[in-house]
């Protein structure tokens, strides 16, 4: 369990010999020391040490999400969005309708990143089968920065709608 007293000050001090790296990458190093996973919990905790961004664990899981989702709807449902921003981490393989869903909450931030080094890879390697003769990057990368683009629009779309 959770236990601010002893934890709290470990954490601050943390993030003072941390300068310049973000809460978001601070809260990660903590979240592997600590277990946080209640709503009493998280309050606690953004109130003590004062983070710019809380990604709370809610169902979703790091690496290209398959299976059934068991997300949290109940937790998220009780989060203070309109007080302290929020992370969703594990959005990589989400269907449509529920990554939709959750955007309605209110996180400020949703994290992609399997998706995107996925694409990314798949489309440089394209690049360099379609374009042997070429030898400059910035000519081979862009297919695969226009794939970037196209996905993260795609993302947009679905969680605007």
């Amino acid at each position: 369990d959770f236990d601010s007293n002893q934890n709290v000050p470990n954490i601050k001090e943390y993030i003072v010999m941390q300068r310049g790296a973000t809460d978001k990458n601070i809260w990660s190093r903590i979240n592997q020391w600590h277990h946080i996973d209640t709503i009493n919990d998280i309050l606690e905790f953004l109130q003590k040490t004062q983070i710019d961004f809380l990604a709370p664990a809610v169902g979703t899981v790091h690496g290209y999400f398959t299976g059934n989702s068991n997300i949290e709807y109940e937790l998220i449902r009780k989060l203070p969005f309109t007080k302290y921003n929020f992370v969703l981490h594990g959005c990589t393989g989400l269907e449509d309708r529920i990554l939709n869903k959750l955007s309605k909450y209110g996180f400020s931030k949703f994290n992609f990143a399997t998706t995107l080094r996925k694409i990314y890879r798949n489309s440089l390697l394209t690049s360099l089968n379609d374009n042997i003769e070429h030898v400059k990057p910035y000519i081979l990368s862009n297919p695969a920065k226009d794939a970037l683009v196209k996905h993260m629009v795609n993302i947009i779309n679905i969680l605007n709608k």
